[in-house]
């Protein structure tokens, strides 16, 4: 949900490592010494695992029979990142520093690599009133008021870097807001701090009255 801090609900037996920066299976023979335990218990569930199917052929036979069909990317998963589902009816992105993992399809994350921009202004600018204009004007519109909010339309999404002072008052403005999204007695103070973000967002973008007025009549 918006602003809403991410916590792991599931665990999954992920049998990866990173090496030379890429996320690779662990190989029987170290996982049943290093984890000994949890290679008896898939062990013990070969021929389920072995039953599975990657498109039409199954795992029976290969050396990753205890694999996932889609594993991600360990280094992708460890990383700060902004996430939000694929398909979405309400526009909502949130913030995830606990490292969490996603395997499902339609799941999309967002990560930036110049540190020069900081995850949660980033946040901030796609939870906007500018952010729900962009993508909801470039990603295709889905059955029953959904968006498809695919890496092709994300990627387009354009990030102005404002000045240092006005990325930091922003940041201010979604630390609040992660911290206090949930209480029910904040209503008031976090409809402000939602409003206190777009009007700097719109200055972020150098946007005009006559452009707010436009983005704020269609969201």
């Amino acid at each position: 949900e918006r602003y809403v801090a991410v916590k792991t609900k599931k665990f999954v037996v992920y049998p990866y490592k990173l090496q030379n920066n890429k996320t690779v299976i662990i190989e029987e023979e170290e996982l049943s010494s290093k984890f000994p335990k949890t290679y008896n218990y898939l062990l013990k569930n070969k021929k389920s695992l072995e039953a599975r199917k990657d498109s039409r052929k199954t795992f029976a036979g290969k050396k990753n029979w205890y694999g996932l069909i889609r594993f991600g990317l360990l280094d992708h998963f460890n990383n700060e990142k902004i996430i939000t589902s694929g398909e979405v009816r309400e526009h909502k992105f949130t913030i995830d520093t606990a490292g969490y993992g996603f395997l499902v399809a339609r799941i999309f994350s967002v990560t930036i690599s110049s540190k020069q921009y900081e995850l949660k202004y980033v946040l901030a600018l796609l939870n906007s009133r500018i952010g729900v204009y962009f993508l909801h004007n470039t990603a295709p519109r889905k059955q029953r008021g959904y968006f498809g909010y695919s890496s092709e339309f994300l990627n387009n999404f354009p990030i102005p870097l404002a000045d240092s002072s006005l990325r930091k008052k922003i940041v201010q403005k979604v630390d609040f807001l992660i911290g206090n999204i949930k209480k029910e007695d904040m209503k008031k103070q976090i409809a402000n701090a939602e409003k206190d973000i777009d009007d700097l967002v719109y200055k972020a973008y150098n946007i005009t009255e006559e452009e707010r007025k436009i983005i704020e009549s269609s969201v």
